[in-house]
């Protein structure tokens, strides 16, 4: 049975094999037909907390020959991972850089054609991007301490205007508006 990090990583745009390429000092997969690179999070980090490195790769990719057509920025479509096959989440760094990144929250990031000489430059010149997964506080902590943690919130004052007495615990996910609104009914 073939392992599954031998079978080449195939491109989310048009499902060519990437190719892993050493470009200014850092390893990328990139498809040789769209141009499109993946980078895994460990690289790209590192890569964001290194100017050096920024200008160098961002000269770097834009010299290489222009890929096929772009996609059309009015088409939504969510990519799959080239690790792991799960649809990814779509994120527009710096939120105004008018290019849309591709972020599988476990393996890494995709940047179609020259989204990563872009990004390159909004790094540069210091913008905050929002393209990393944000690390979980809770992350390889168990459950009792976890527990622990919420009993150390901050305590509301006792005579606060009809507010709950006790630590405030707040845990749910917010997916839509109804969340949100039964998020804030709680807290007052």
């Amino acid at each position: 049975m073939e392992d599954e990090r031998e079978k080449p990583l195939e491109c989310p745009r048009c499902e060519m094999p990437l190719e892993a390429r050493l470009l200014a000092d850092t390893l990328v997969d990139q498809c040789t037909d769209c141009g499109g690179v993946f980078l895994d999070h460990d690289v790209l980090g590192a890569l964001l907390n290194d100017r050096k490195r920024q200008a160098p790769l961002r000269e770097r990719l834009l010299k290489l020959p222009k890929a096929g057509p772009a996609p059309n920025p009015r088409e939504v479509v969510y990519l799959r991972c080239p690790e792991c096959s799960t649809l990814m989440t779509r994120r527009n760094p710096a939120h105004r850089s008018g290019i849309i990144v591709d972020v599988c929250t476990a393996h890494g990031v995709w940047f179609d054609d020259r989204e990563l000489a872009i990004l390159m430059q909004l790094a540069s010149a210091g913008a905050e991007l929002n393209v990393l997964p944000k690390p979980n506080p809770l992350a390889g902590v168990s459950s009792k301490d976890a527990a622990a943690k919420r009993s150390s919130l901050p305590r509301m004052p006792d005579k606060a205007m009809g507010a709950p007495q006790g630590p405030i615990d707040i845990d749910v996910n917010i997916g839509d508006l109804g969340d949100l609104l039964r998020v804030i009914d709680r807290l007052f």
